[in-house]
């Protein structure tokens, strides 16, 4: 199942604080429909440190506390970046995603991008340097080996000399 990425939209500058505190006061069904019309599909930008990390299958979630303690659980859909999948509980992100839920004391955030501290955001699957085998010229050499490889085996079993 592929997963659709959504192109990076304005910055919202709402804090996962203001989202939640629509369930303070507020009737359940009266704060989910606040949060539905004012804040999910939303971009907002968020740190913290890396309590827990979740392995899905297709995408991988980290959770943490933002600095006014408002949960965040936060959603890598793969690929991801080896940045991305390096990282460990305990380390401080920063990072932009968009709101796709909100309830009394959590805010989920979906296709999530590490963002520098300059504001400006990586792409997931952008690496500042490829890994060696991942450079054009080492995928052709590999695959003209390969067809040598296969070549060489058709010709041996057509002349049944093994030795």
């Amino acid at each position: 199942m592929t997963w659709p990425t959504k192109k990076l939209g304005k910055i919202a500058n709402i804090l996962p604080k203001q989202m939640v505190n629509a369930f303070a006061g507020n009737p359940p069904v009266q704060a989910k429909t606040i949060v539905e019309k004012h804040y999910i599909g939303l971009w907002i930008e968020v740190s913290g440190m890396i309590e827990s990390i979740d392995l899905m299958s297709n995408y991988i979630t980290f959770n943490f506390h933002d600095k006014n303690g408002v949960y965040i659980s936060a959603n890598f859909f793969k690929p991801v970046s080896s940045e991305v999948s390096l990282l460990n509980k305990g380390t401080q992100i920063n990072l932009i995603g968009q709101v796709f839920n909100v309830a009394e004391r959590i805010v989920v955030l979906d296709n999530c991008i590490l963002s520098t501290k300059n504001g400006v955001a990586k792409s997931q699957n952008d690496d500042a340097k490829p890994r060696w085998w991942e450079n054009s010229w080492v995928q052709g050499i590999a695959l003209i080996a390969a067809i040598l490889g296969i070549i060489g085996f058709f010709f041996i079993f057509k002349t049944g000399d093994l030795t």
